[in-house]
């Protein structure tokens, strides 16, 4: 059988899950799945590829990044691993240009709730989904993750002050800790792929080292009941991202 990582396996597919959820819970993040929809990423090429660096929410403006954002493999695996009830408020794609910059060391996880502080835990279901709408490889600014540092518990100090009550330059850490380098772990992803992380997981991605431009897609979630700081997002970002609310 396949399995939802689009490999040969005997492992059923609870089993499969399972290993998956183990994971994301372990090291902070999955490894690349499929798609349902993988012919949307022509279109989502078209509109991006000679835009800006960074287009924020154009899950609000383009009716093709919608679609993927809502990619019935992605609501699977999300509602399989991660529970449903959640809020999606913001989006953005990544356009790298060849000898696009290094985007240094940060997390995805901007709030927990309002003004409180950040919380680096697993019951706190903050989540990041990645996609690739082209290849996200070793040379073509790859994504690299530091396992285990979406928990408070691996010991490098932390700013857990939320993204809008901090300076904006303080988002990107100067450097990780010297014991932490044998730990970085490479996670590229192919086009039409896309993995699930914590938010809280420190993450970077690196320089485009090759001769063509690299598209990313991210969008981040919080559990709907959160309070969404009105400076990170306005009401017309922030759309419901569970199961009974989309077939409804």
């Amino acid at each position: 059988m396949v399995n939802a990582y689009g490999m040969e396996t005997c492992m059923s597919l609870e089993g499969v899950w399972k290993a998956a959820k183990a994971q994301l819970d372990s090291d902070g993040f999955t490894a690349p799945m499929p798609l349902a929809r993988p012919d949307v990423l022509e279109t989502v090429i078209r509109e991006f590829h000679d835009s800006i660096v960074y287009n924020r929410n154009p899950h609000v403006t383009s009716e093709a990044v919608r679609t993927l954002v809502f990619d019935p493999g992605i609501r699977q695996a999300l509602s399989t691993l991660c529970g449903d009830g959640f809020m999606l408020w913001r989006s953005a794609m990544f356009v790298k240009a060849p000898g696009g910059k290094e985007i240094g060391w940060h997390h995805d996880k901007h709030f927990s709730d309002g003004d409180a502080p950040v919380e680096l835990n697993l019951d706190d279901r903050h989540y990041s989904v990645f996609i690739a709408i082209t290849d996200v490889g070793a040379e073509d600014g790859c994504l690299e993750m530091l396992p285990g540092s979406h928990r408070e518990t691996l010991g490098i100090e932390r700013d857990v002050r939320p993204f809008h009550k901090r300076p904006a330059s303080d988002h990107i850490l100067p450097a990780l800790p010297a014991d932490n380098a044998d730990d970085i772990i490479a996670s590229p992803v192919p086009a039409g792929h896309f993995i699930i992380f914590h938010s809280a997981l420190l993450h970077r991605s690196r320089e485009n080292l090759s001769d063509t431009t690299r598209l990313g897609l991210a969008f981040r979630l919080a559990p709907a009941q959160r309070d969404i700081p009105l400076d990170l997002a306005q009401p017309g970002d922030v759309t419901p991202y569970s199961e009974a609310e989309l077939e409804a």
